[in-house]
């Protein structure tokens, strides 16, 4: 099949790898995939590298009506059986009715939903949900022609050494954004110091909330146990600094962060929302706290301090989860058949 892979986001977040990881998925099944992205992702030399073809459209949308035209042309001339969107935007875009009437011959849109604010669901001919929680919230007629698929990742980590560092040392890594909820994470680490207790944390990433987070650092007095690393590509290299990883969001569909601990054999703390409730609810329920509660949260950090001896053993029991359940070779085989009944 000829498969246009859509991503109009210009981020290094989930998202955005996520679309990556999509269009290689296709490609190694044996489709001729191309890839729409945006001047400047960070993800074009890495497709490139595996010999996807990517085509840049800067400020594609409806209202830029030359751009609009050049990519109709593009979408003629290639004649796409599927175009897999991610994203709001490239939902609404491949999805207008306009543009739809105008390329010939038809092609069916599959909707990634990465985030749970996507109100276009009805224009889609097959939606996928990252989470059976997510998808059982919509009503039946978006229920009838969606289905589920976790997210994965590439990396297939490594497996810890059986030491810990001491003193404990928590991570975290994402954006630096509000929602991420590390203010809730850095008052949570501030009660633990009141305790008496002795810790390293080290958070990964860059973003808007970087400068309060410095200045809630120095409030707090934690500048001799946090360390900000900026944004981390070497994966094996942070999780080697990291006893137990913590996830503080207050929203999060399907954390890559989480897969990652778990391929490198790394216990996490999460909040119960949506994606760490679904990949941990049956095998690590107790490691979830509720969302904005620092006192919940600094004590469960609390007791990986005080039992210490449990970590490797969870470390052991994540990472056969993630072979299990989220390899990328268990995604791929489940793409593949989603993509079969499409185009049937």
């Amino acid at each position: 099949m000829k498969i246009c892979n859509v991503m109009l986001s210009k981020g290094k977040g989930g998202l955005q790898q996520m679309s990556a990881i999509y269009a290689l998925a296709m490609k190694n099944m044996g489709h001729n995939v191309i890839s729409i992205m945006q001047k400047n992702s960070p993800y074009i030399a890495d497709l490139q590298k595996e010999n996807i073809v990517v085509k840049i459209c800067e400020n594609l949308n409806i209202f830029r009506l030359w751009n609009t035209y050049k990519f109709i042309q593009f979408m003629q001339k290639n004649k796409m059986d599927i175009v897999v969107c991610h994203g709001k935007r490239a939902i609404s875009l491949m999805s207008n009715s306009f543009l739809r009437w105008l390329i010939k011959p038809k092609y069916k849109i599959v909707g990634v939903m990465h985030s749970k604010n996507c109100n276009i669901k009805n224009k889609c001919d097959k939606l996928i949900f990252l989470t059976d929680i997510h998808l059982q919230r919509q009503p039946d007629f978006i229920k009838q022609k969606s289905c589920v698929l976790a997210n994965t990742i590439l990396d297939i980590g490594c497996d810890k050494n059986n030491t810990l560092h001491s003193p404990l040392t928590f991570g975290a890594m994402g954006r630096l954004h509000k929602i991420k909820g590390y203010d809730i994470l850095l008052n949570a680490l501030h009660i633990l110091k009141t305790h008496g207790r002795k810790f390293k944390f080290v958070l990964a990433g860059t973003g808007e909330e970087e400068k309060n987070l410095m200045r809630q650092i120095k409030k707090l007095n934690l500048e001799n146990e946090v360390s900000l690393t900026g944004w981390v590509d070497d994966k094996q290299q942070f999780f080697d600094m990291t006893d137990v990883f913590v996830l503080s969001s207050r929203s999060d569909v399907m954390p890559l962060s989480v897969l990652e601990a778990f391929a490198y054999s790394t216990p996490v703390i999460a909040t119960r929302c949506d994606g760490p409730k679904e990949v941990m609810s049956q095998e690590f329920d107790f490691l979830l706290v509720p969302i904005d509660d620092e006192n919940a949260l600094a004590a469960k950090m609390e007791q990986m301090i005080e039992n210490k001896n449990q970590l490797l053993s969870l470390g052991k029991k994540a990472k056969k989860v993630f072979v299990e359940q989220y390899s990328f070779l268990s995604f791929t085989a489940k793409l593949a058949k989603i993509l079969n009944e499409v185009i049937k």
